[in-house]
């Protein structure tokens, strides 16, 4: 059992990993590839994660927090990162749309 359960503590670890490099790589223009691909290796971290919760237990698995939790502090921080930097761009995108229109409105007014 102990076996087992140190494999699929590495499997977590390792999808853990891989969704901080991909949260790493992503950009505006890699967005539509990186992002759900991120978004399938959280949801496969979840998954083995409850099936984990449900064969060991929570007091079996609380031993590996440790090693796994700072992982997870850091994918949460690159998220909210992530949508920091998101949120600023479609805020920049907003207002230089309106400027558009604003200077589009005055040309016709001009006119």
């Amino acid at each position: 059992m102990m076996n087992t359960i140190n494999v699929q503590i590495e499997n977590l670890n390792s999808l853990l990993l891989s969704v901080a490099d991909s949260l790493d790589s992503l950009t505006f223009e890699s967005f539509d590839t990186v992002f759900p691909r991120t978004v399938n290796a959280m949801k496969q971290v979840h998954e083995l994660k409850g099936k984990m919760l449900e064969e060991y237990g929570y007091s079996q698995l609380k031993q590996y927090e440790k090693e796994l939790l700072p992982k997870a502090k850091q994918i949460e921080e690159k998220f909210d990162n992530i949508v920091k930097v998101f949120s600023r761009e479609e805020k920049r995108l907003e207002k230089e749309l309106s400027t558009t229109l604003q200077r589009k409105k005055l040309t016709l007014y001009k006119r």
